[in-house]
C-alpha cells in the first residue's frame, strides 16, 4: 500500500546509540505495516551499528526518496557523511543494551 507515510530519520550522533536504535526498529516487522522508512546518514556507521547489535537487515544507499525500495528488511539510506566528516573507523559505538 503505498499510502502509508513516509518516515525519514536522522541518524543523530555518530558515536551515541541512536545509529543502533535505527537498525532495531528497522528490525520491527510491524512498524513496515504502518510506515515508509528512510534514514538520513552514514551507511559506514550504520553497518557497523548493525554488526553490533547482529541484524541482518540490508543497507541501500540512496540519492533521494525515488530510488527508496521501502521493503521489509532493507533499510534505504540517504547518504549524509557530511554531518559526520570522520572516518567511522574511528567513531567507537555506544553500546545499547540487548535489552532496548
Amino acid at each position: 500500500m503505498m499510502n502509508k507515510p513516509i518516515i525519514g530519520l536522522t541518524m543523530g550522533d555518530a558515536a551515541g546509540i541512536g545509529p543502533e536504535i535505527i537498525i532495531k526498529a528497522a528490525m520491527n516487522e510491524d512498524l513496515y505495516h504502518t510506515v515508509r522508512i528512510i534514514v538520513i546518514g552514514d551507511t559506514d556507521i550504520l553497518f557497523e551499528a548493525r554488526k553490533a547489535v547482529r541484524s541482518n537487515i540490508l543497507l541501500n544507499p540512496i540519492h533521494g526518496v525515488p530510488e527508496a525500495g521501502f521493503k521489509q528488511g532493507v533499510l534505504d539510506v540517504i547518504e549524509d557523511r557530511k554531518s559526520t566528516r570522520l572516518n567511522s573507523s574511528h567513531i567507537p559505538l555506544s553500546r545499547m543494551p540487548s535489552s532496548a
